[in-house]
């Protein structure tokens, strides 16, 4: 799932506005969907293996997984055919994608193959959404890389280091 593209539905786009304390935030949500493979599932980790190896045993019908521990930055490209029917490559990157959840399920039919959709937020930026507006349920290539996250960044609370050190600052 991690530097390796893979193809995916871009099932479906939606945005919401926050606005604390008069301050506007626009974020963007985007659900990839796919066959559930040994890929997507090593990329998300333990629990959607495991999820995996249940559905394919039909020891389960569906899951949900959390995977708001995953950031990216991803880049999706898509077909586009001009009037003279030339193909074309339409691209975007975007930026600090945070995984949101993971919902998985067996296919309709046991010969079916288990389909996972993926949801990513990330702030609003202008190119994504209107790549993601033109593309809405085109299948596209997708490229995430993963992005090294401070503690700071996952929302971590810091201690003072001097917080129960004796009195004199010996330590």
């Amino acid at each position: 799932m991690f530097d390796v593209g893979f193809q995916a539905q871009i099932a479906k786009v939606s945005i919401s506005v926050k606005a604390p304390l008069g301050i506007v935030r626009r974020i963007c949500k985007i659900t990839l969907a796919r066959v559930f493979d040994d890929i997507i599932a090593a990329g998300i980790g333990k629990a959607a293996r495991d999820a995996l190896k249940a559905i394919k045993a039909h020891d389960i019908e569906a899951v949900t997984m959390p995977i708001d521990a995953i950031q990216a930055n991803g880049e999706l490209v898509c077909s586009v055919f001009s009037e003279d029917g030339e193909a074309k490559s339409d691209r975007v990157a975007i930026p600090a994608m945070k995984g949101v959840k993971a919902k998985a399920k067996a296919g309709k039919d046991p010969d079916d193959p288990p389909i996972i959709s993926v949801e990513f937020s990330f702030e609003w930026n202008e190119q994504a959404w209107v790549f993601l507006g033109r593309h809405c349920e085109a299948y596209a290539e997708v490229m995430l890389e993963r992005r090294e996250v401070g503690q700071l960044e996952l929302g971590a609370k810091v201690t003072p280091i001097t917080k129960g050190a004796p009195k004199g600052g010996a330590h």
